[in-house]
């Protein structure tokens, strides 16, 4: 029947599969773990924070749990009437398989799973949602100030932390078709889908409207101490601008584009390390740590512009370079920016280059340290140089 073609093809592979106590659990702690990983950004009370969704981390190991491969829905989506092949939501594989294994977990009347597996398709809509409304992330500031003087009727003052009130309107949006779902038309999938992300939309929209009338009208709860005057604000609310907008950039740039070999040759001979064990660490950080790459490039940028002396567009010129390299190489420095870089870049070696944590001598992981430092900083560089 050609208006039930995602039901009779895709129950066939997950209605045994959902009543499965291992796979169940499995997806549980899948939704779980990456709640956990974001806890800072899901808990806050605003949208403050970007969270990242990706294919590699989240998407493809549901795939893995219930056994089916991204081809199979893919090829499936072609053969259904009700979907437009433009309609990027109802032709995206993860969307589908959600909406059919809540609809599995509806029909077992497992509504704990029927309730997570909804939590992490609208987490996945959330992190598109949330790039949409802020191309870079939000100002604090105005943001404390937006939450605060919000009424009731915001969702997120109403519930005061971001998972509750995405989870509200999730559920609201399920009620509304859940029996259409049980039904499990076509259409009545797509439906479910395009409802949810218009719900979460507006959720995002009405917010973010608050929020830039605030910052058009320069509203704001100033936190620093030394400095309450609105030059003093603006000052520094401009570098922290620029850091956010070079940060995002660089993780784009980073996760999308490939390693640049120019940067690998000269970090590795200046710090005289293999080229080829730097460039395997910076692959294998590239597949797993953007968001602690986002972390790594905010600092740098942090330590050269909170110097008075370094401006924004300096950035892009060798003294960038140069002034990196020697605030790196300073002795029994007490810069907790400093410190905390370092510590980032020794926990990137030590999960991703055999040759620095399996090394007994000091030197050597040194080396390689710093070689993984200078290729971030020329990177850092030519992320300016092409805006």
């Amino acid at each position: 029947m050609s208006d039930i073609i995602l039901k009779t093809e895709l129950s066939k592979y997950l209605s045994i599969n959902m009543k499965d106590a291992k796979t169940k659990r499995e997806i549980k702690q899948l939704i779980a773990h990456y709640i956990d990983r974001n806890n800072t950004q899901l808990y806050a009370s605003s949208p403050l924070h970007r969270v990242m969704f990706s294919d590699k981390n989240d998407r493809e190991p549901l795939f893995k749990i219930v056994d089916l491969e991204v081809d199979v829905i893919t090829e499936l989506l072609k053969r259904v009437p009700a979907i437009n092949p433009k309609w990027e939501i109802a032709n995206n594989p993860f969307n589908i398989l959600c909406v059919m294994l809540i609809r599995e977990a509806m029909l077992n009347k497992d509504k704990e799973l029927m309730e997570n597996i909804l939590l992490y398709l609208t987490l996945s809509f959330y992190a598109s949602l949330h790039y949409k409304y802020y191309r870079y992330p939000p100002n604090e500031n105005i943001m404390d100030y937006t939450i605060n003087n919000l009424s009731n009727k915001f969702l997120f003052k109403q519930y005061g932390v971001v998972l509750k009130a995405l989870f509200h309107t999730a559920i609201k949006s399920h009620e509304k078709y859940d029996q259409e779902l049980k039904v499990g038309k076509d259409v009545d999938l797509v439906n479910y889908l395009m409802f949810l992300n218009t719900r979460l939309n507006n959720l995002m929209k009405n917010f973010t409207n608050e929020y830039m009338k605030n910052a058009t009208e320069k509203n704001y709860l100033n936190k620093e101490k030394d400095n309450t005057s609105e030059d003093g604000y603006f000052e520094t609310d401009n570098i922290s601008i620029t850091i956010a907008r070079i940060t995002q950039n660089g993780i784009t740039q980073f996760t999308s584009s490939p390693l640049n070999q120019q940067y690998i040759n000269i970090s590795s001979k200046y710090c005289a390390v293999s080229p080829v064990t730097l460039k395997q660490s910076l692959e294998s950080i590239k597949q797993s740590e953007s968001k602690k790459v986002g972390d790594l490039i905010r600092i740098i940028l942090q330590i050269y512009l909170n110097d008075g002396n370094n401006s924004q567009d300096s950035v892009a010129s060798k003294k960038f370079i140069s002034y990196s390299l020697s605030i790196y190489s300073k002795n029994n420095t007490k810069d907790k920016g400093i410190l905390e870089l370092k510590a980032l870049l020794d926990e990137f070696l030590l999960n991703h280059s055999n040759k620095y944590s399996s090394s007994e001598r000091e030197a050597t992981r040194s080396a390689y340290r710093k070689a993984l430092f200078l290729y971030f900083v020329f990177f850092i560089q030519g992320v300016q140089m092409k805006k």
